[in-house]
């Protein structure tokens, strides 16, 4: 059975699956890597299935899988107002390259493109 209700529906989903996921590549540590390129998957991939659902014209609310814009819409609306000031501009940053060079590249080559690492606890 498909549920429609929004809450239960983000506690089923990002709240349990999302963050259980999470929490379990926060604990490779043996790993040279750390788990740092599944960590940052999952994270762009949270954020733009939330900014999809959270549109105003959700391409899913009318049965579509169109979520292009997503991922910057969420980072617009949703985690820079939030931000503390000395990470808005990162953030601001982050949501003109996190598309094509992080998440375009992690979705469809798994790496980031452009000069850009990803690393954990300064292990580049």
């Amino acid at each position: 059975m498909i549920s429609t209700d929004f809450d239960s529906f983000i506690a089923k989903f990002i709240n349990t699956y999302l963050f259980d996921d999470l929490e379990t590549i926060r604990e490779i540590k043996k790993m040279k890597g750390n788990g740092a390129y599944l960590y940052i998957f999952a994270v762009c991939s949270g954020m733009e299935f939330l900014g999809a659902l959270l549109r105003e014209d959700s391409p899913i609310k009318q049965g579509r899988v169109d979520t292009s814009n997503a991922l910057c819409h969420y980072i617009k609306n949703y985690l820079i107002p939030v931000a503390d000031e000395q990470y808005k501009d990162g953030y601001k940053l982050f949501q003109k390259i996190a598309p094509a060079l992080v998440r375009n590249g992690l979705a469809h080559s798994y790496a980031p493109k452009g000069p850009i690492a990803v690393g954990r606890y300064n292990h580049l």
